[in-house]
């Protein structure tokens, strides 16, 4: 297979992830509230809007407008199933990828957002994630936006990534230094959560920081 066509086979797996386009259907945007709103704990670190409980129907009727509004990438972060595996034999690596896709189990969402239509400045996407409680602390969000970093470089054309958490999400702070997001600012006291002002704290990557970062071309 050549350079070529094993970027295609591969593009929406990592090492232990595979990666399917979320449908804008009442199961995938189920399991979007699953992994979001439903768990409070997690939801309230990742989301910087009006801390409330969302019943399933309002969240679905968001979730729709959401998927619809152009975003740039859009899956469930997904293990696959080893006892569903198909023989290498039967199936070409494309097809074989897809069945993969089609049996692996999601634990999880990956956006990236639309370009900024009209402006001037470099394409930019922002990632939004979140991991299944049952899920969490093995790694498996850390692996997953660096297959959105790679993807977004390599298929999409865009310049910069960035990625923002509150400052009381300390854990993700860490995380995005960690997988090499530089700190490029911060919105002093716009979050309003628990009684307190927290700030935004803003992260970026561009394709340079990237690639010396993985050792890609």
């Amino acid at each position: 297979m050549d350079e070529i066509s094993a970027a295609f086979a591969n593009a929406y797996q990592s090492k232990r992830l595979v990666y399917r386009d979320i449908e804008n259907n009442d199961a995938d945007k189920g399991l979007m509230h699953k992994f979001g709103p439903t768990d409070h704990i997690s939801w309230g670190l990742v989301n910087s809007r009006l801390f409330r409980d969302i019943n399933k129907k309002a969240s679905l009727d968001w979730l729709g407008q959401f998927l619809e509004s152009g975003l740039l990438l859009k899956v469930l972060i997904c293990l696959p199933d080893s006892t569903k595996d198909v023989e290498s034999s039967k199936l070409g690596p494309g097809s074989r990828a897809a069945k993969i896709r089609e049996n692996a189990t999601p634990i999880g969402s990956l956006t990236l957002s639309k370009f900024r239509e009209g402006s001037l400045q470099a394409s930019a996407t922002t990632v939004g994630i979140c991991i299944g409680e049952e899920y969490q602390n093995q790694g498996f969000g850390a692996e997953a936006i660096s297959w959105a970093v790679d993807w977004a470089f390599k298929f999409a054309n865009v310049h910069r990534v960035e990625i923002v958490a509150a400052s009381y999400n300390e854990r993700a702070v860490h995380l995005y230094q960690k997988l090499g997001f530089r700190l490029e600012g911060r919105k002093r006291e716009v979050i309003y959560m628990n009684r307190k002002y927290y700030d935004a704290v803003e992260f970026g990557m561009l394709e340079n920081d990237w690639k010396e970062l993985s050792g890609s071309d």
